[in-house]
């Protein structure tokens, strides 16, 4: 019985911990609506960072990451422009956190799985540029 419980409560532990990850995703645009090609994304928080590079659609994803609040700084050229947001953890709908830039700020909307995006990011991660 001891063992039967001690077992259940490991994985049921390691059933949170996995649960616990999320993954930054999204579209990265402009303030005339139009999409920021080649920028870096980097996600910081604590002693972690997350890097994802924007592709020429303006799309971007991270590895899978820790949830909670992250400092976002989004690097176009020398110009760096910064928000927060808070990582939830991934489950099957998943969430695009699209950002805006203006002025040095970017602004953040969480949204929906939407079909496009989930297409153009599964073709994103297939690029050889963001495997490396």
């Amino acid at each position: 019985m001891l063992k039967t419980t001690l077992i259940f409560l490991l994985a049921f532990s390691a059933h949170i911990a996995v649960a616990q990850k999320g993954i930054l995703m999204g579209k990265i645009v402009d303030e005339q609506n139009n999409a920021v090609r080649n920028a870096r994304l980097i996600a910081a928080k604590d002693a972690l960072d997350y890097t994802a590079v924007v592709t020429s659609e303006g799309l971007y994803f991270t590895d899978s990451m820790n949830q909670g609040d992250y400092k976002v700084y989004i690097i176009v050229g020398t110009v760096t422009y910064e928000s927060t947001t808070r990582v939830q953890p991934t489950s099957r709908k998943r969430s695009f956190y699209n950002f805006r830039l203006l002025g040095k700020k970017a602004f953040v909307s969480v949204v929906d799985s939407d079909p496009y995006m989930e297409r153009a990011l599964i073709k994103a991660q297939k690029t050889p540029a963001l495997n490396n």
